[in-house]
């Protein structure tokens, strides 16, 4: 059986927005709802509630508990032993992602953000980084794509991932294993090495000639 809509809307940082048999459907967070004047309530929770409307009426909620990655944890410390700092951003609600963060051990998050909110926090660490220090930006949704071309070095998630943030990213993780960004910096680290260990010889070589 097909479900026939129509005019399908992705509202970035909000949810859906879509005609089907003639009703106008939303889908999304709470801002979405009392955006189109929708009177609705919010619900308090444990993990993200995606509230939906008919022809501007509330229905009802479903909630989503997001699991966190095998192996997310010993990224974010190996990542740590690396001198890497880890900023976690995201658009749910602040209790989820405070629970994410604890769990993972990062000790810096950000909730309730807008695809925007999360650029200009990318574009404010860029501004005000230290030691001439990368920015670095992972994700896998339509909403993360801005922040992954702002970044310095943007990675997105090559078999969950959309396809514009594939095709924006510096490094896409083909396996969407969290530990191949550890694996990715080692693998540059010891390549940038390499190079220079390549370099220094052949001028060495080339002064002893002269």
């Amino acid at each position: 059986l097909a479900l026939v809509q129509e005019k399908y809307e992705e509202i970035p940082g909000l949810g859906v927005k879509t005609v089907f048999e003639g009703h106008e459907i939303l889908a999304g967070n709470i801002d979405l709802l009392l955006n189109h004047k929708v009177k609705v309530e919010e619900v308090d929770t444990a993990g993200t509630a995606v509230y939906v409307a008919k022809d501007n009426k509330f229905i009802g909620y479903v909630v989503l508990k997001d699991i966190v990655r095998d192996k997310a944890k010993l990224l974010i410390k190996k990542l740590d032993e690396l001198g890497i700092k880890t900023v976690l951003l995201s658009g749910d609600k602040e209790s989820t992602v405070k629970e994410v963060s604890e769990i993972v051990g990062i000790k810096e998050y950000h909730a309730k953000l807008l695809p925007q909110d999360k650029t200009k926090f990318v574009e404010e660490a860029i501004n005000n980084r230290k030691d001439n220090k990368l920015v670095a930006f992972a994700g896998d949704g339509i909403n993360d794509t801005p922040s992954i071309i702002r970044s310095d070095i943007g990675f997105a998630m090559g078999g969950i991932g959309s396809d514009m943030a594939v095709e924006n990213a510096d490094v896409v993780i083909m396996q969407d294993h969290p530990l191949k960004i550890y694996d990715s910096i080692v693998i540059a680290k010891k390549t940038k090495l390499v190079a220079i260990f390549n370099i220094v010889f052949s001028l060495l070589i080339k002064l002893a000639v002269i």
